[in-house]
């Protein structure tokens, strides 16, 4: 087993870091004037740069938007540095041994460290997290490292508890909600580069079925039985019975592939400009059904949607679906079985993914608690909806 593959280097200090604002640290010891320069040329990925103002003539002026932000966010470490400074104790602060310019707290209590001059972010996972975690999290990154829209790999050590990949200087995907074509157009590609990324696994559909249901039992009995009022019970454990009711009209012999799928893929997590693009954050990484990946960012489209306009949205994932598959055929390096010769193939996908979805998010919620909880039981509902709205013989459970 492999526990670390770092470089030789001097013995490192600890850096302080003052919290700024948006779980945004910055190095105590950060020169404003480079940090101003690092902000508004090496910070693409910092989406809060870009926010627009009140001001609809300024916001015409993306770079003037940029630098009015740089320079309001400079002004405010300038103030927290100066008040920490005189007390201590009256900001909160982040020390570690790792440098960078700043550091972003991540919601699971890792951190992630950007050396804007090295073009390096060192994600520091917290000391709660066992070794056996931070082990899977890591051999996690370097199973992404298949795709080439991964952030290459500079060094690891499990138990320094760090993993330092490569900054990617591009912007978060933007996209109008509103506009299917151009949603189609950027996402496709990225999808399919998913994908292909590995030879697919090749499994029985019941035997599959059997071994995800087997999982969330197992969560289902262990952390949420007694951590479940009613209504969530009822919410969950009816829509599990609702699609294996629905599976069941698909032969039990039937061979699907399982492929590489990132598991958490939004677009927060697609950095982009002309000239590059990444994929982050492979946390969630495994080998799941065809269209995961798929429906999921399809369905977090209809999550940031307003209530009026989720029903069009949802409407657009049959066609979409047509669209993606056809590209997929169209590829020579696809093999075309996993798309043919399924009756009802949308449906026994998008059943997969339900199953492969609640898994997911019963696996997380050890570390996540109820907000997780929260988060999967809203997504049962825009499961529901969808159901609802796309098929004529929705279940009355369904309804």
């Amino acid at each position: 087993m492999i526990i670390s593959k770092t470089k030789k280097c001097k013995e490192k200090k600890d850096y302080t870091y003052v919290f700024v604002d948006d779980l945004i640290y910055i190095n105590l010891d950060q020169g404003l004037l480079i940090l101003m320069y690092y902000l508004f040329f090496k910070g693409k990925p910092l989406e809060f740069l870009e926010r627009k103002t009140r001001n609809n003539v300024i916001n015409c002026f993306l770079p003037l938007v940029r630098g009015l932000r740089v320079l309001q966010f400079t002004y405010l470490f300038y103030k927290k540095r100066r008040i920490y400074r005189k007390s201590e104790d009256s900001v909160r602060i982040i020390t570690t041994s790792f440098f960078g310019n700043c550091l972003i707290l991540l919601r699971l209590g890792e951190y992630k460290v950007i050396n804007f001059r090295k073009k390096d972010v060192t994600t520091v996972f917290p000391n709660n997290n066992s070794i056996a975690d931070i082990k899977e999290s890591i051999d996690k990154c370097i199973k992404a490292q298949k795709c080439n829209l991964a952030p290459n790999i500079i060094s690891w050590d499990i138990n320094k508890r760090f993993i330092k990949e490569r900054y990617l200087n591009l912007k978060t995907l933007f996209i109008e909600l509103d506009n299917a074509d151009e949603f189609n157009i950027e996402i496709f590609p990225i999808l399919e580069n998913i994908v292909l990324s590995t030879p697919p696994q090749d499994i029985i559909l019941r035997n599959y079925q059997q071994k995800l249901v087997g999982n969330i039992d197992f969560f289902i009995k262990k952390y949420l039985n007694q951590n479940l009022d009613n209504n969530e019970n009822k919410i969950i454990l009816g829509f599990l019975s609702f699609i294996n009711e629905e599976l069941t009209i698909f032969s039990s012999k039937k061979e699907i592939q399982l492929f590489f799928s990132h598991g958490d893929l939004w677009e927060q997590n697609i950095l982009k400009n002309n000239k590059g693009l990444g994929v982050i954050d492979w946390n969630t990484l495994d080998m799941r059904s065809l269209y995961f990946d798929f429906f999921y960012i399809m369905f977090h489209k209809v999550s940031r949607q307003n209530e009026d306009k989720r029903i069009n949205t949802i409407k657009e994932i049959d066609m979409a679906f047509e669209n993606f598959q056809f590209r997929l055929i169209e590829n020579d390096q696809f093999n075309s079985k996993s798309v043919l010769g399924i009756k009802n193939h949308l449906d026994l996908y998008r059943y997969l993914f339900y199953l492969e979805f609640v898994l997911l998010r019963l696996q997380e919620y050890p570390k996540r608690g109820k907000r997780d909880l929260n988060f999967l039981i809203t997504w049962i509902d825009f499961f529901k909806l969808y159901e609802v709205n796309n098929k004529e013989n929705a279940s009355s459970y369904i309804i």
